[in-house]
């Protein structure tokens, strides 16, 4: 929508992600790599239990972020210590372990992808290293799963 263009991608699904990083010459991190990037506490930002503050999620039976996602890196106080954002909430993100899907001529036996961190319908222990969600590739979600690029570093001259 064009009032979002601050905001994550999402609504996307496994296929798409992968290309859009490619297009960016990047890739999905490894589930592995997403975790290393939370660090080693519940949360990206340490143990402190997340709420609004933290995170676009929902609290009790409100939603932080209104009706949808957030704009991306609204919650400074849940950034990682590398400076890191939305690693918790706003939109569930695909993660990406090297091996294609295979389908034998049915959808449903297209092996699932998992996608991390949680999304802003997501409670606080869906959140950080314990939100894991596994979904079909060609899933797109209700508007809750986006994406993470990861890129090389530029090499310096």
């Amino acid at each position: 929508r064009s009032d979002r263009d601050k905001h994550p991608i999402n609504c996307a699904d496994w296929f798409q992600a992968r290309q859009f990083a490619a297009w960016v010459e990047g890739r999905l991190p490894t589930a592995k790599e997403w975790v290393q990037l939370t660090g080693k506490s519940a949360f990206p930002w340490g143990d402190t239990v997340a709420t609004c503050d933290y995170a676009a999620m929902t609290e009790r039976t409100e939603r932080c972020a209104g009706p949808g996602t957030s704009p991306v890196c609204s919650h400074p106080m849940g950034h990682s210590k590398r400076g890191l954002c939305d690693l918790a909430g706003n939109v569930w993100e695909w993660t990406d372990d090297g091996r294609e899907p295979t389908a034998d001529g049915a959808p449903e036996v297209l092996r699932e992808q998992l996608a991390m961190g949680g999304a802003y319908y997501s409670m606080a222990d869906e959140l950080g290293r314990a939100g894991r969600m596994w979904r079909l590739p060609g899933n797109r979600g209700t508007g809750g799963i986006g994406l993470r690029v990861l890129r090389p570093r530029a090499s310096k001259p």
